[in-house]
């Protein structure tokens, strides 16, 4: 549209083929096997540097349908056996918006946002009965958050000293194919770390880095469901640590 504004289109179609499950609950699932998936995908959005190109802002919007969607579902009685049925239907919809913004000079501030609507509009199980409304979709969680504040504080002689700050949020989300009880709760998570890089050392460079991850110590799952038992697996505490890297 102009020099500093882009809008694009874009169609994509792809599959997965189909295959022999050596994890299937039964010889018989075995044999049958699964059969390929089918998505189309349709993408339209936009990147734009602004106001003397200390703005960029980019969005874009998408919708992905679909077919005999490949989907792993855990036997009950023994849930180490898998059995890979094709699902019928399913659709995802979403929106993600970039913003990189630079205020100052050294600042740069960026915050990432994406939405995602995913859901399967048809599950036949083995009585030709639609169970969709109970077959979540996994790891997709409705909303996602990332922002960063990154500052170059000074540049000395003994190095450039810079700082970075920045806060990821994940909303709730289905852990388990064909389980709707199993959720991984909503979780934030604060890092941050202080670098000076540009360390004059035997005609080369050091970069050392004072960092700490998951400051507010949140305990959250990365995982929850039924393995052989039920269970979750909690995400890393709080940490600290040093980063010493030497450039040849």
């Amino acid at each position: 549209m102009t020099p500093r504004i882009n809008v694009y289109g874009k169609v994509v179609k792809g599959y997965k083929t189909g295959g022999f499950n050596v994890n299937a609950s039964s010889l018989e699932k075995f044999i049958d096997g699964f059969g390929p998936e089918d998505v189309i995908s349709y993408e339209v959005g936009f990147k734009s540097e602004l106001f003397d190109r200390t703005l960029r802002f980019n969005a874009a919007a998408f919708w992905m349908d679909y077919k005999d969607i490949q989907v792993g579902v855990a036997d009950p009685v023994n849930p180490i056996l898998v059995d890979i049925i094709n699902a019928g239907k399913s659709r995802i919809r979403g929106l993600e918006v970039d913003l990189t913004a630079y205020p100052a000079p050294g600042l740069t501030l960026a915050v990432n946002y994406g939405y995602l609507d995913a859901k399967f509009t048809k599950v036949l199980n083995a009585n030709d009965v639609d169970i969709s409304g109970s077959f979540p979709f996994v790891q997709a969680p409705e909303h996602t958050l990332s922002a960063s504040a990154d500052y170059e504080i000074a540049q000395t002689t003994v190095g450039t000293l810079s700082a970075n700050v920045s806060y990821s949020y994940v909303d709730k989300q289905f852990s388990q194919t064909g389980d709707a009880s199993y959720i991984i709760p909503s979780y934030g998570l604060l890092d941050a770390r202080l670098t000076l890089a540009e360390i004059p050392f035997l005609d080369n460079e050091l970069k050392m880095s004072l960092w700490g991850k998951n400051l507010t110590d949140k305990e959250y799952y990365i995982n929850h469901g039924n393995f052989f038992v039920p269970g979750a697996q909690f995400g890393s505490p709080r940490s600290y640590g040093v980063d010493l890297t030497f450039d040849f």
